[in-house]
């Protein structure tokens, strides 16, 4: 199954390297992304909540670029 096929283009590119610690699954490069699969697709589609369950160098920078899309997302009616 293609899992970061299903995940945008734009958070694609947010991902460095993540790896699910509950099954034999890993994808890309860079500093670690780790966590259950669903805490991880939950990041990787913009879930903050999901980002308080992971761990490794990776999540720092992931929280920054989830939090800055979230934002340009944001209307100013928000």
């Amino acid at each position: 199954m293609d899992v970061m096929g299903m995940i945008s283009d734009e958070r694609r590119r947010m991902a460095d390297l993540v790896e699910a610690t509950d099954m034999d699954w890993s994808w890309g490069s860079g500093p670690l992304i780790r966590g259950t699969a669903e805490a991880v697709m939950l990041a990787l589609t913009g879930r903050r909540a999901a980002l308080a369950d992971l761990s490794g160098d990776g999540v720092a920078e992931l929280r920054s670029r989830t939090e800055a899309s979230a934002d340009r997302g944001r209307t100013r009616a928000e």
